[in-house]
C-alpha cells in the first residue's frame, strides 16, 4: 500500500478528481437568482407579481420585519446573498442588494455545515 502512494500517476489522478469536483461545485453554486443582473432588472413602480417572475417567491423567514404603516417589503435570499425590496402602495419603491465576497460565502457554508453537525457557531 505504501508503494502505491509513491506513484506519480496516483497523485495526479487525485488532484484531477479534486479539481473536477471543485469546478462542479463552483458552477452549481453560481446558479442563483440573486445576482446583479436580476437586481438591475428591478425598476421602481414594478408590482410584486413582476418581481416573483424575476426573483421567484420571497423568503418567508424575512417577511415579518419588513412592514410599516404605509409600506411593506420582501427579501429574497440565496445563501449569504440577498435582495430586499420595499413597496409603497403595492409597487416597488426601493431596493437593496448584498452580494457576499468569496470569504463570506465560505464562512456561510462552513457555518451551515457546522450547524448540521450540531456545532454552535457565533
Amino acid at each position: 500500500m505504501r508503494k502505491l502512494f509513491k506513484r506519480w500517476y496516483i497523485w495526479f489522478g487525485l488532484v484531477l478528481l479534486l479539481g473536477f469536483t471543485g469546478s462542479a461545485v463552483l458552477i452549481y453554486s453560481s446558479r442563483s437568482r440573486i445576482n446583479q443582473n436580476n437586481f438591475d432588472r428591478i425598476r421602481q413602480g414594478m408590482s410584486e407579481p413582476e418581481l416573483v417572475v424575476i426573483l421567484g417567491v420571497p423568503d418567508p423567514e424575512y417577511d415579518g420585519p419588513h412592514t410599516g404603516p404605509s409600506w411593506s417589503g420582501a427579501t429574497w435570499s440565496s445563501g449569504p446573498n440577498w435582495i430586499t425590496v420595499s413597496y409603497v402602495g403595492g409597487s416597488v419603491y426601493g431596493k437593496t442588494i448584498h452580494l457576499a465576497s468569496a470569504w463570506e460565502t465560505l464562512r456561510w457554508h462552513v457555518k451551515k455545515g457546522a450547524e448540521r453537525l450540531g456545532v454552535e457557531w457565533d
